[in-house]
C-alpha cells in the first residue's frame, strides 16, 4: 500500500461522496493502519465495532473516528513475540489499550 496520501484524489472523492476532505483523509490513514495489523497475523485479535462493520460489511456509506479491537483469549496467554508485535503497532499509531496502558 503506497504511504503518500494523493490530495487531489481526496479533494475529488469530497466532492464525489460529500465526506469532508479530513474525515476522507483520515478514513485513507486509519485504512493504512488496519493493513498494517493485518500484515503482523496476530491470532485472536479481533477487529470489531462500527468501523468493522463499515469496511467489512456496508461498504462506503459513512467514515469513523475509530479502529475497536479485542483479544480473544485472556492476555495471560499472550506470548512475549505477541506482546511486542501489539506493543510497535500501538507505538507507531499512537494508540492506547485498557489492558496495556499507553504504548
Amino acid at each position: 500500500m503506497e504511504n503518500k496520501i494523493n490530495l487531489d484524489d481526496i479533494r475529488r472523492l469530497s466532492t464525489e461522496t460529500k465526506f469532508p476532505q479530513d474525515l476522507l483523509e483520515k478514513d485513507y490513514h486509519l485504512t493504512r493502519i488496519l493493513h498494517k495489523i493485518s500484515e503482523k497475523r496476530i491470532k485472536d485479535l479481533v477487529f470489531k465495532g462500527g468501523t468493522c462493520l463499515n469496511k467489512c460489511y456496508l461498504g462506503f456509506y459513512r467514515l469513523s473516528e475509530d479502529l475497536d479491537f479485542v483479544y480473544n483469549k485472556d492476555t495471560k496467554e499472550l506470548s512475549k513475540r505477541q506482546i511486542k508485535k501489539l506493543s510497535v503497532i500501538s507505538y507507531r499509531i499512537g494508540a492506547s489499550s485498557a489492558v496495556f496502558g499507553d504504548f
